[in-house]
């Protein structure tokens, strides 16, 4: 009974598609016009399409304004529509108005008697444009006629499928849909028979990787290995709308060495030089499809494993264009920022196609534009003008929005951006609904035994990521040109006072370093904030020899007097993660906090001390940390420093 019934809703649908194709070839073209403008119109305002085919040209074009993208893709999506109409209105077109529709000049001729006259077997690529259907008519134009065979995806209506199937084969090309008829095909190959294919669309795990407009997209290899299996010369063919319901004919040789990868790759590069061609042959195209969906499996998002890959022949310097937009939430934190700074370049190396497009505060921004761990920087605006700048940002259309922040305010912003892809980590008890997909820390995890950096890395994993963290210090040390050892010492800390060394340990810290090593230099640094405490732990030393910086420098230049140092003590804050990234030696001391979740992460010389008796996972006393026990370690380590 539900097949019955299926039949006979397919052949009321057939009815219905035949009756509106029989009528559109009756009324005047003006009519069947209007509809596809009409249509359109309703496309883009009330479905999603409208917006896939805006974020796809704004990737393909990234110079051309917004209005321009704009433009292109509502017309792009009337042309769809007109497409769909020309299928229904052709198989009641006579062969008269056929010659009225489908034009070609001498130049398209000259090559199709030439390859008739050969004799040998051929393919033809055609891209999906408005009126690609009236490639079937191509045979009735001579009177000699190759055997011509049609790929081409079934419709999902048998009925309605194997009436366009009998239409479109009446002037002489034959449709091949299924897989079993691909033997006929193989036998027509082999006395030269003609193959065309439309070959442009998403082809998913199947296929293989290369680079179009910009991007990574799935490509169909069969036309390669037709082309290979047969020694068949290949050639594009392109229905160049002139306008509605009419198109002149181009055909063009695609000089490829026979491989299926030069095919593949010429091909690709063919239909690219076409789009770009000038705005009629750009809004021909189906704009409207998920044509790069191929690499945005969340699981998946972070890599580029596929079974057939033709990047490293498309771009075999590893320079991959960077239109794919990873948007990065940075933690507001500067220990946390450096701490991701491993795992940014491992993402880096995992999707080198993604522009990583960075956002923080504002400070960070010479520090990330320094160590090139970006492509871009946005600094978080103003409190005035906050949510509206992110709504704005809607129109960079982002394609994944990554947070390391756990906040609402966080998840508002990527939400604003309308990116459709926002990734966050899902705790219990704290439900995030703004993103699309999270990560849900596993119960067994213990969080107090992992660093952040690690914790991290599983974050990314979850989402493709195959790659380690890469954990190389950012900097070369510098060559040291002194005698003198120079020490530098962090006082301060930018949250929590239960984690800074007491004011009294630093300056015997001070007293014993002068005392043992009469000729060194020793540098106080920390912010504007911290200069309150420094001020205190430098006073009554000589200037010379202890010099308070606190304050007095930015971030950059922070980073310039750590490198300068041959070692530096410091407290559980920001800076030791820098002079930690820039390769400086570190002595940490760790009271409350957790050095294994926190501590510096870049593979140099770090030495952690703890007070006498505190677990590895911290909660002591920065008071019982003696300094005497401090100077040794520093006396330790310049020797050290000096034998290397």
């Amino acid at each position: 009974m539900i097949i019955r019934d299926n039949r006979v809703a397919g052949q009321l649908v057939l009815v219905v598609f035949n009756a509106t194709g029989w009528l559109l070839t009756r009324l005047p073209t003006w009519v069947a016009r209007s509809i596809c403008v009409v249509a359109g119109e309703l496309t883009w305002w009330l479905t999603p399409r409208g917006g896939i085919a805006l974020r796809n040209l704004h990737h393909a074009f990234p110079d051309k304004p917004h209005g321009w993208h704009r433009k292109m893709a509502r017309e792009s999506i009337r042309r769809t529509m007109e497409m769909f109409l020309f299928v229904g209105a052709s198989p009641h077109f006579n062969d008269q108005r056929f010659r009225k529709i489908v034009t070609a000049d001498e130049a398209f001729f000259k090559i199709y008697d030439e390859c008739l006259a050969s004799n040998q077997p051929l393919l033809v690529l055609v891209p999906h444009c408005t009126l690609m259907e009236s490639l079937t008519y191509i045979p009735a134009y001579r009177e000699k006629k190759p055997v011509t065979a049609v790929m081409f995806r079934p419709i999902d209506n048998p009925a309605v499928d194997a009436y366009v199937k009998i239409t479109r084969e009446r002037f002489g090309a034959r449709l091949v849909a299924k897989s079993e008829e691909l033997t006929h095909l193989f036998k027509d190959m082999r006395h030269g028979g003609w193959v065309s294919m439309l070959y442009d669309q998403n082809t998913g795990k199947q296929g293989a990787l290369v680079i179009f407009m910009g991007r990574v997209a799935s490509v169909t290899e069969l036309p390669g290995l037709l082309a290979r299996k047969f020694r068949a010369p290949v050639y594009g063919l392109y229905p160049e709308r002139t306008g509605f319901w009419t198109c002149q004919l181009r055909m063009e040789k695609l000089l490829t060495d026979g491989t299926p990868a030069s095919v593949t790759l010429v091909s690709t590069q063919w239909l690219e030089a076409l789009l770009k061609e000038s705005d009629n042959t750009t809004a021909d195209w189906l704009w409207c499809h998920q044509r790069w969906k191929i690499l945005d499996w969340p699981t998946e998002r972070f890599n580029t494993v596929h079974k057939r890959s033709l990047l490293d022949k498309q771009y075999p310097d590893a320079v991959l264009p960077r239109r794919t937009r990873l948007w990065i939430r940075l933690p507001n934190w500067l220990g946390d920022v450096v701490m991701l700074i491993p795992l940014l370049r491992a993402l880096r190396k995992g999707r080198p196609d993604m522009e990583i497009t960075l956002i923080g505060l504002p400070h960070f921004a010479e520090l990330v534009k320094r160590w090139s761990v970006g492509d871009r920087y946005i600094a978080l605006p103003s409190k005035h003008d906050y949510f509206r700048t992110f709504w704005r940002y809607r129109r960079e259309y982002a394609d994944t929005y990554l947070l390391f922040t756990n906040s609402f305010r966080g998840d508002l912003e990527a939400w604003l951006t309308r990116t459709p892809q926002r990734f966050g980590i899902l705790r219990a008890g704290k439900p995030r609904p703004l993103l699309t997909h999270g990560w849900r820390v596993p119960m067994s995890l213990n969080e107090s035994a992992i660093h952040q950096t690690c914790f991290w890395h599983k974050y990314l994993e979850h989402f493709g990521l195959h790659e380690s963290p890469d954990t190389t210090p950012l900097e070369p040390p510098l060559e040291r040109t002194r005698q003198t050892p120079r020490i530098g010492l962090i006082c301060g800390t930018e949250n929590s006072p239960e984690k800074r060394w007491p004011v009294e340990h630093w300056r015997a810290l001070i007293t014993g370093v002068l005392e043992r090593i009469p000729q060194s230099e020793i540098v106080l640094f920390g912010t504007k904030r911290d200069n309150a405490i420094t001020s205190v732990v430098a006073d009554g030393f000589v200037t010379t020899q202890v010099m308070n910086e606190a304050g007095r420098t930015t971030l950059c230049e922070f980073v310039d007097a750590l490198r300068a140092c041959d070692l530096l003590v410091c407290n559980d804050t920001g800076g030791m993660h820098l002079a930690n990234a820039v390769g400086v030696p570190v002595i940490a001391l760790y009271g409350p906090t957790n050095p294994i979740r926190t501590g510096p992460v870049f593979n140099a010389q770090v030495d952690i001390l703890q007070a006498p008796g505190c677990l590895p996972t911290g909660g002591g006393a920065m008071v019982e940390i003696t300094p005497e026990r401090v100077l040794n370690g520093v006396v330790e380590r310049l020797n050290v420093v000096k034998s290397e």
